[in-house]
């Protein structure tokens, strides 16, 4: 009886020693698979040394490429047209209401070629890419406003309207507008600190 209780506990202990080493084996396994995945995030981070300065960790490759793509302050246009990178919402309101500004047959001629650009709309929240598709969304009538009035206000020529409109898309869309420079850049980090969309659609 002794001897069988002696081979059940040895049994048993066996079990238990066989048990603890295979989960510390999972733990290895898990710890190699971050290691992995930083070496990644290090990887692609350091690919894009012409673009990024600085540490090499996926926050601050985030941060800075987020620094470069978002515009700040106020544009030379800024004090006569009453916008300002920096209050978004009150921007999106202000160049809403220059949409309904006329133009000579000139200016319209210069804004349709501006408008039937790609990728000069809301894409982010309509699915439309072109001003001239004209959805009707907040976004997009605030882009119109725009390109109206620094048609009929400045020397701007239609290149620098187009980027204009980029920067303002990156305001009114700031998560997909990153997400999207991150593919570009093959960049495969998430950033949850920011909102899809500023101001209602």
């Amino acid at each position: 009886m002794q001897r069988k209780n002696k081979t059940r506990f040895a049994t048993l202990t066996i079990l238990v020693l066989l048990l603890i080493l295979i989960i510390l084996q999972i733990f290895q396994i898990l710890g190699l698979s971050l290691e992995i995945r930083t070496i990644k995030v290090r990887n692609a981070t350091i690919s894009t040394a012409d673009y990024i300065s600085g540490p090499t960790s996926s926050n601050s490759t985030l941060q800075h490429l987020l620094e470069k793509i978002t515009p700040t302050g106020t544009p030379d246009y800024g004090s006569a047209a009453r916008v300002s990178y920096d209050n978004v919402e009150e921007g999106l309101q202000i160049l809403a209401r220059y949409a309904a500004l006329s133009l000579t047959s000139d200016e319209q001629q210069r804004y349709d070629e501006i408008a039937n650009a790609e990728e000069t709309s809301c894409k982010y929240c309509c699915d439309v890419t072109k001003l001239a598709q004209n959805c009707g969304c907040s976004h997009n009538i605030a882009l119109q406003g725009l390109v109206k009035w620094l048609i009929k206000n400045t020397n701007y020529s239609n290149k620098e309207i187009l980027q204009e409109i980029r920067k303002w898309q990156t305001l009114f869309f700031p998560k997909p507008t990153l997400q999207e420079e991150l593919r570009k850049r093959n960049i495969t980090l998430e950033y949850v600190g920011l909102p899809s969309i500023v101001g209602e659609c």
